[in-house]
């Protein structure tokens, strides 16, 4: 199996927080998607791969707010923050 590249993975990360800053942009919701499961398949741990799909599912969870509330990132931020700090110790352990 090749060695997975983590400073692509966690450029990858920092793309998805960038376009969920603004998630009605159109095709920012997909586009953060389809990074996140990039991450997920290509996540040199099961544990990383959990968390890039959580970060999935948060984000989803998002789209169900009903407009004009402004929906509570908490998880999302929590989410995101769990899978960047996966990545760097994966980056200093490897």
């Amino acid at each position: 199996m090749e060695k997975p590249d983590i400073d692509a993975l966690l450029s990858d990360l920092k793309e998805i927080e960038e376009l969920l800053q603004f998630p009605s942009v159109p095709g920012h919701m997909q586009k953060s998607m389809r990074l996140a499961t990039t991450i997920a398949r290509r996540a040199p741990s099961g544990d990383i791969s959990n968390l890039a799909m959580r970060v999935v599912s948060e984000a989803l969870a998002l789209r169900s707010v009903p407009l004009p509330l402004r929906p509570d990132r908490a998880n999302l931020n929590k989410a995101l923050w769990r899978l960047r700090l996966a990545l760097q110790q994966a980056k200093s352990i490897s």
